[in-house]
């Protein structure tokens, strides 16, 4: 019989703690980094996740005792790299555990799950068939509107659209997202709100815009006003692919889509993007980072920018000390946008 191999696991423990970022654990056969698993941890059995291949690997050194893994959730498809990084990158740079920032983006109901009761939940909904009959039927474009739109279509980004309230910046991330959608089957997108009230009417008109098209389950909320079991749902039609589109909260930047390819913050100007309480962070800030790490256009929006944000989108000045601003709102229903060249320096 082979020697059970070593594994490291990321768990719940706060940075105080003293437990450290990762802990060894024996398993009967070798994990593959990202794996769901359930171990013991004191008298309790908590998730957590193994973390990179080079500290999964290897054997249980000679004399020594080390606790097995409980279980695996064979039903979960591991956590990829992209999310990998994203967690290890919000750690490194907010001063925080790597077990606690990785456990806290996961439903806790994952613990308790029986395999049946996964692959139920993991069942993929039934998705339209005819296609030219669930057409999306799109309004048309201001002039603005169509400036930004085909501006974000042939660059790179980040972008930050400047608008008034009622300036059609929601009809621009709602045309930037079916484009996205249809040109790739496999793509996602993450659309961000700063507060919970502000998700059922987001998510009504994305559903009527998107559900004839795209089924039934293809928009999913994910926030903290959410039940367990909700939040759990739609976690896991995120993780598998089956929701093309995730809208959400600040929690939502740390939501596993594989096939990320767009990411919204909207109203980014808003403090409640930035997390206050266990480990802090801004989702803003995390949006952009994790847009560039993973090849995601990122969209931010807002009528009142922050400064750092309208700072970081104007031209560096070539010669001179001042820059000049490339687009100016000279009414109530402008949109102007503008690129986001100062997040390349972001490490």
């Amino acid at each position: 019989m082979p020697p059970p191999s070593l594994v490291q696991v990321a768990l719940h423990t706060p940075s105080h703690s003293g437990v450290g970022d990762l802990l060894s654990y024996a398993s009967e056969r070798p994990l593959p980094p990202g794996t769901l698993v359930r171990v013991p941890l004191g008298t309790r059995e908590v998730l957590g996740v193994v973390w990179d291949a080079e500290d999964a690997t290897g054997e249980l050194p000679e004399g020594a005792s080390l606790r097995a893994i409980a279980g695996v959730l064979e039903g979960v498809a591991p956590l990829d790299l992209p999310w990998r990084r994203l967690v290890a990158f919000a750690a490194r740079y907010y001063q925080r555990g790597l077990g606690e920032v990785a456990l806290a983006a996961l439903p806790p109901q994952l613990r308790d799950l029986r395999p049946e009761q996964l692959a139920r939940r993991l069942r993929r909904p039934a998705k339209a068939t005819d296609e030219s009959a669930n057409a999306i039927q799109n309004i048309a474009l201001t002039a603005e509107q169509e400036s930004a739109r085909a501006r974000i279509a042939a660059e790179k980004g980040p972008f930050l659209l400047f608008g008034s309230t009622g300036s059609g910046k929601t009809e621009v991330y709602l045309r930037c997202v079916q484009e996205m959608l249809e040109a790739d089957a496999t793509a996602q997108a993450l659309v961000m709100v700063p507060e919970i009230n502000l998700t059922p009417q987001l998510e009504e008109r994305f559903v009527s815009r998107f559900a004839p098209r795209f089924g039934a389950g293809a928009v999913v909320s994910l926030h903290s006003g959410m039940t367990n079991p909700q939040r759990l749902k739609s976690w896991l039609a995120a993780h598998s692919g089956a929701a093309r589109i995730v809208l959400g909260t600040r929690m939502a930047v740390f939501a596993s889509l594989p096939g990320l390819r767009l990411i919204v913050v909207d109203e980014e100007h808003d403090p409640s993007y930035k997390q206050q309480e266990g480990a802090r962070y801004s989702a803003r800030d995390l949006a952009i980072w994790r847009g560039r790490e993973q090849g995601a256009k990122v969209l931010l929006g807002s009528a009142t920018p922050s400064l750092e944000s309208w700072h970081a989108s104007r031209p560096p000045p070539p010669k001179t000390r001042w820059a000049a601003a490339t687009c100016a709102c000279t009414c109530p229903a402008a949109l102007a946008l503008a690129p986001w060249p100062a997040c390349a320096g972001w490490t």
